[in-house]
């Protein structure tokens, strides 16, 4: 007889010294394809498989804990099928994958607490790009709103310009301006001669608005509103105010 050699596989091994390998210190243990699990050469991992190392996956991409086909998937996208998705679609480049917020009010303000995420190009139909809005059931009720209202803006509440507050539109009127009743003379104004705390005429420092009310009034309660006494009334400012006719209290 005669003796002769052949060429055998030792994958997912490599070749030992004189015969294959059986176990595995390090992913250089491992022929093309494979990984160093523990003291075993499993195959690659292909992409939406688990993984905890780069090293796992065919793509080389180990994103999130998950074979992915990119090298970075940042959130709101997510490679959790093996594919980077934002919203289900894959962005254009140049694109990112942000958060756009619902406007059911067309208000162009967005609602913070309802959110989808979509490519920064592709804009879903009935969503903004901003989170501004303080209320999404009223397109009165928005950032910057100069207008007053008499009715709540839907929810109870009168904050209509989002500052986290009810303005009046009406103040109550102190008694301790100086009152303008009547166009001041050069140098007058005396503190003390009006002192109605409204002021009509903007001369004097300190002076009040020229309408209001002289109690509290809240948002969308009705009382008698006052203003400024004639200027035909007697130069000593008497009376102080007089009636403007019953006023529902506006709020923004």
């Amino acid at each position: 007889g005669t003796c002769g050699s052949a060429t055998v596989s030792c994958a997912p091994y490599v070749c030992g010294t004189s015969t294959c390998k059986t176990s595995c210190g390090g992913d250089a243990d491992c022929v093309t394809g494979n990984w160093c699990n523990g003291t075993k050469c499993e195959a690659k991992k292909t992409n939406g498989q688990s993984c905890g190392g780069n090293n796992q996956c065919q793509s080389a991409h180990c994103v999130s804990g998950v074979c992915c086909n990119v090298s970075s998937c940042a959130s709101p996208a997510s490679c959790s099928t093996g594919t980077c998705l934002c919203g289900g679609a894959e962005c254009a480049s140049g694109q990112s994958c942000v958060y756009w917020y619902q406007d059911s009010d067309n208000d162009t303000y967005g609602n913070a607490a309802s959110k989808k995420p979509a490519c920064s190009g592709t804009k879903p139909a009935g969503y903004v790009s901003n989170s501004s809005d303080c209320y999404d059931g009223s397109a009165n009720a928005k950032p910057g709103q100069t207008q007053y209202f008499i009715v709540d803006r839907g929810d109870g509440s009168f904050d209509y310009n989002c500052d986290q507050a009810a303005s009046v539109q009406y103040p109550k009127i102190a008694n301790t301006a100086c009152g303008e009743c009547k166009p001041p003379a050069p140098g007058g104004c005396v503190v003390g001669l009006c002192l109605g705390g409204f002021g009509c005429y903007g001369a004097c420092p300190g002076s009040g608005p020229g309408l209001g009310f002289d109690t509290d009034v809240n948002c969308g309660q009705s009382s008698d509103l006052k203003k400024c006494a004639d200027t035909t009334i007697t130069p000593d400012c008497a009376p102080l105010k007089q009636s403007a006719g019953t006023t529902t209290q506006g709020c923004r």
